[in-house]
């Protein structure tokens, strides 16, 4: 995962030369649900290792030339140079379940998560 501000730095550049060169960009915002809840619960070292584990589902569900990184908290941005909005559709989908489907441990506790995920695209067809 990429730091913050290489993040902000990168989404303005890359939208930029979507729309120089009529290339479609998509985006995915990923929220961990109930976060707070997972922490409060379970302790804070548990939440870092939920957040190393969707971490880790996210980088192995993308391309190599897509960006990702954490935005905030238990937020994460993807960015999808060159793919349009129905295969951005699919990757948040299979992030989604594969998230949905990973079984988490504390060293005590086994438990799962769900996440929020939502998708836009800009592309020759619009936004």
């Amino acid at each position: 995962m990429q730091q913050q501000r290489f993040l902000a730095d990168t989404i303005p550049l890359e939208y930029e030369k979507a729309q120089r060169h009529g290339l479609t960009l998509s985006l995915i915002l990923l929220d961990v649900d109930d976060f707070k809840a997972i922490k409060d619960r379970l302790g804070s070292a548990a939440g870092d290792k939920v957040l190393a584990g969707v971490e880790k589902i996210i980088k192995t569900s993308v391309r190599d030339v897509d960006t990702t990184g954490r935005y905030d908290g238990e937020r994460f941005c993807i960015l999808l140079p060159g793919a349009p909005l129905k295969r951005a559709l699919g990757v948040a989908e299979r992030i989604r379940s594969t998230i949905v489907g990973h079984a988490f441990n504390d060293g005590e506790t086994s438990f799962n998560i769900t996440a929020s995920l939502g998708v836009s695209c800009i592309s020759d067809e619009g936004t």
